[in-house]
């Protein structure tokens, strides 16, 4: 990556002498002289920690289950997602990690790969949100259709919700 610098002269009888170095090289395209100087680069930083895509900012607004698609309720708390309230469509945040009490601190994850070895997901077909926070592979009759995973393997998921559509 370089930066380019243009030189603009308005006399037309003035010479300029531009001196080209290994650091600055010097382009002439008709009456512009352009000086290209390769952009600086400082030194590489620590590493950062590494990402995960696990929330834990939330409450528990009612006892909820291990591995359940939640919401941000008004109340800022989690509560199971509904695909027949139209009020969730847009506001599916997660899939629970593991079951949390009422007030508790949940984990939420929000993308990336979940194992429970119970699991038997049937591999090459979406994973939807059903009734009360549910996991399935059913596609829903009414309400809103959401894929929020599809599975790597029977007992393994990568978390990945999509745009929810409204049903007719």
């Amino acid at each position: 990556m370089s930066e380019r610098f243009s030189v603009q002269v308005n006399e037309t009888n003035l010479t300029v002498k531009i001196l080209e170095s290994p650091a600055i090289r010097v382009e002439v395209s008709g009456e512009n002289v352009i000086l290209v100087a390769p952009a600086s680069i400082g030194l590489q930083g620590p590493p950062g920690a590494a990402g995960d895509m696990v929330i834990a900012d939330y409450l528990a607004g009612e006892a909820l289950g291990g591995h359940r698609v939640v919401i941000v309720g008004d109340d800022a708390k989690l509560h199971y997602a509904e695909n027949t309230n139209p009020a969730h469509l847009f506001r599916i945040l997660g899939i629970t990690i593991g079951a949390a009490d009422q007030d508790a601190q949940a984990n939420v994850r929000t993308g990336g790969i979940m194992t429970e070895p119970t699991w038997n997901w049937s591999l090459g077909q979406f994973i939807y949100l059903g009734a009360n926070g549910l996991l399935t592979q059913n596609l829903p009759a009414n309400g809103f259709l959401i894929t929020v995973a599809w599975p790597v393997t029977p007992a393994k998921i990568m978390v990945d919700i999509k745009v929810p559509v409204l049903l007719a």
